[in-house]
C-alpha cells in the first residue's frame, strides 16, 4: 500500500470511544502527571512531586480492556529537574525516556542505564507564566517526531495554545524544532458565582496510525466541591500556518490547526493528567490509558478507554474520530 492509499484508508475509518474500566491504584505515589507505553503492559509514568520516573506494569483484560492491576517495576530520579509533567518512551532507544519540565520549558532525554541526562531540548523563548508551561509530551511510533504543547494560552495569544513539533533523522540525531501551530483553546480560568474552573492541556498522544490526540483537563469547584472533566480532541495541522516566527497571535493573520472534539467525560475526583495508547485487545480494538493526579484530595485511578474502528458511512456516534 502506497502512502496516499494509507492516508485514504485512515480517513475513511471512524474510531468510537467507550469506557472499558477503572482501577484504583495503591496509595503512593500521589502526583502522577503523565504516562507513556514502553512495550507490552509496561509504561513510564512521572511523579511531579519529586522528579521521579517510574516504570510500572498495568495489565489489561484482553477481552474488555479494563485495567486489572498496578505494579511498580523500578524507580529513577531525573537529576536537575524542576517540575516533571510529561513523559515519552523512545521507540528507537528503549533505555532513554524523554521528560518535560513545565517551569523550565525544557525536554530532557534521560538514560535509565547511566542515570544521567543525555540530551536537552529547549522550546523557543516564550513569556509563559509561571507554572503554565508544558504538561504534555508524545513521540510518534516511528520515533522521528516529538510533540509538546503549552498548558494554556500566552497573554498575547488570545484563545489559542501553541503546539510544537520537533524532528530528527534517526536515533543518533538531535531533536530540532520543525514547526509550531496555534490550536483553539476554549477557556483558561473563570469564576462564575460559586463555580470556578481552570482548563489546561494536560497531555498529548500519537496513536499507532500517526494521528495526534490532545487531552484537556478542566478542574472545577462547585460550592467548594472539587470535580473534573476531560476532553479528547484530534488535532490536524495539515492546513495550518506555522507560527514559529509570530511573537503575538493577537491581530496576526494565520490559520489555526483543526481541532475535532472526539470524546469527553466527567471524572469526579479523578483528575486525569496522563494519556497513552495501550495494547490492542483480542478482537483488534485499541485502548487508551489515563492516569490521575491524586494531589489535594484527588482519587488515584487508572482509566482505560476502548477504541473501536468502523467505516465512516456506518457510524454517526458523537464520540468518534474521523
Amino acid at each position: 500500500m502506497n502512502i496516499l492509499a494509507t492516508v485514504f484508508a485512515a480517513l475513511v475509518q471512524v474510531m468510537t470511544f467507550s469506557r472499558a474500566g477503572e482501577f484504583v491504584r495503591p496509595d503512593a505515589p500521589d502526583g502522577l502527571s503523565a504516562i507513556s507505553r514502553l512495550d507490552g503492559d509496561r509504561y513510564w509514568v512521572v511523579d511531579d512531586e519529586d522528579g521521579r520516573l517510574l516504570q510500572v506494569r498495568i495489565p489489561l483484560d484482553s477481552a474488555t480492556g479494563a485495567p486489572t492491576g498496578w505494579d511498580v517495576v523500578s524507580a529513577f530520579t531525573v537529576p536537575g529537574v524542576s517540575d516533571l509533567e510529561g513523559v515519552a518512551a523512545d521507540p528507537l532507544a528503549p533505555a532513554v525516556v524523554w521528560t518535560a519540565d513545565e517551569r523550565k520549558l525544557c525536554i530532557y532525554g534521560y538514560d535509565t542505564v547511566s542515570n544521567r541526562v543525555v540530551a536537552t531540548v529547549r522550546l523557543p523563548e516564550l513569556s509563559a507564566a509561571k507554572n503554565r508551561g508544558i504538561e504534555s509530551l508524545a513521540i510518534s511510533p516511528d520515533g522521528l517526531s516529538m510533540w509538546t504543547c503549552l498548558e494554556g494560552p500566552l497573554d498575547d495569544d488570545g484563545p489559542f495554545v501553541r503546539l510544537f513539533r520537533f524532528a530528527r533523522g534517526g536515533v543518533g540525531d538531535q531533536w530540532r524544532l520543525a514547526g509550531s501551530w496555534a490550536v483553539p483553546f476554549e477557556a483558561k480560568e473563570q469564576k462564575i458565582k460559586k463555580v470556578t474552573f481552570r482548563t489546561s492541556v494536560s497531555d498529548l498522544a500519537v496513536l499507532s496510525d500517526g494521528r495526534l490526540v490532545m487531552m484537556e483537563l478542566a478542574k472545577m469547584k462547585i460550592k467548594k466541591v472539587r470535580t473534573g472533566k476531560i476532553v479528547l480532541s484530534a488535532i490536524d495541522i495539515s492546513g495550518a500556518t506555522d507560527i514559529t516566527a509570530v511573537a503575538s497571535l493577537s491581530g496576526a493573520d494565520f490559520k489555526p490547526a483543526a481541532k475535532n472534539r472526539i470524546y469527553d467525560l466527567d471524572t469526579g475526583l479523578a483528575l486525569y493528567e496522563g494519556l497513552s495508547e495501550g495494547p490492542r485487545l483480542a478482537n483488534g480494538d485499541r485502548t487508551l490509558l489515563l492516569v490521575s493526579d491524586a494531589e489535594k484530595g484527588g482519587e488515584r485511578k487508572i482509566l482505560s478507554l476502548r477504541v473501536s474502528s468502523s467505516s465512516a458511512e456506518n457510524n454517526s456516534n458523537e464520540g468518534s474520530l474521523k
